[in-house]
């Protein structure tokens, strides 16, 4: 089984539930329902590792030394996570963020960053670990491009593989991707894709558009919510279909399917095995239907059948 470290944000999430719209600037809106939980990217992964009972998945992170921080340290021990790889950095806040869910599951977020914003002192760091997963919030423009593509060389030259996922604001008119030429396995949601390569219906021909610009050998998996997944690597393309759930809501999703994926990846799966498991897991962890945490071996029964399309 090989080893997983991932580097990210830990924040406290404050989900307002059962939204229909948002209010405009001065007015009010009722929300349905109110939960405080461990969250961020990083966060969303450590709640999917518990659920996946994954013993080889470390983290690296900071929190401040603040209620907010206390409260993630105490989430993180609920969850098997004793703290080791978190930092406290004295006089800074914990990153917070409210995200108001819409009925059908749709999320937005407003989030404060406090020690997000020192995520690069982590890139220092040489895990001894098979695998670096960069969090979006680990990518620029949140920390330093050249500071990263130099970690980037180094784990690599140390034999290790480096995945990412990345955000918004990673994919911004600004936004420095010459780490995107390093990486290894590649994560993003269609929305990030086409901002990328431009808007299109022809998502294909946008995720082969990037994937030629990605290192020899590299993967890349787009995650298209109901509609499935993509996958390129090498010269193939694959489409899985996913499973049709009533979803609770979409917070976490995305970081679900990344944790589902590596956790195949490490026990050695082939790529296609890997994207159909990651698409059952996230979506029977999503279905208001299924028992919570769903079941890691229905979920292999589930990925075999979804139907996989070979994209010529």
């Amino acid at each position: 089984m090989k080893s997983i470290t991932a580097l990210g944000d830990l924040t406290v999430d404050v989900l307002l539930k059962g939204m229909t719209e948002l209010p405009d600037w001065g007015q009010e809106v009722r929300v349905a329902g109110m939960e405080r939980r461990l969250g961020g990217n990083l966060g969303n992964m450590v709640r999917a590792a518990w659920m996946l009972s994954m013993d080889n998945f470390a983290i690296r992170s900071l929190v401040g030394d603040d209620e907010a921080g206390r409260e993630i340290l105490a989430w993180l021990k609920e969850l098997g996570f004793d703290g080791e790889g978190v930092d406290i950095l004295p006089g800074k806040g914990t990153s917070v963020t409210h995200a108001p869910v819409r009925t059908d599951g749709e999320r937005s977020f407003l989030t404060y960053p406090g020690v997000v914003d020192d995520l690069d002192k982590l890139l220092t760091d040489d895990p001894k670990s098979d695998m670096i997963f960069l969090t979006g919030w680990s990518l620029p423009p949140n920390v330093s491009g050249s500071v990263l593509c130099e970690a980037m060389d180094r784990w690599q030259a140390a034999g290790k593989t480096v995945a990412a996922d990345v955000i918004w604001e990673s994919v911004g008119k600004k936004a420095d991707l010459a780490w995107m030429d390093k990486v290894d396995l590649l994560f993003m949601n269609e929305d990030e894709l086409m901002a990328l390569t431009g808007p299109s219906v022809d998502v294909v021909k946008c995720a082969k558009k990037l994937h030629k610009r990605l290192r020899p050998g590299a993967t890349l998996a787009v995650k298209r919510g109901a509609e499935g997944c993509l996958l390129l690597t090498g010269e193939d393309i694959y489409a899985c279909a996913s499973l049709p759930i009533e979803p609770r809501d979409a917070v976490g999703a995305g970081d679900t399917f990344n944790t589902a994926y590596i956790k195949a990846w490490s026990a050695g799966h082939p790529a296609t095995a890997c994207l159909a498991y990651a698409s059952a897991f996230t979506a029977m962890h999503l279905d208001a239907g299924t028992p919570w945490p769903p079941c890691r071996q229905k979920a292999w029964e589930a990925a075999a059948t979804l139907p996989m399309q070979r994209i010529t």
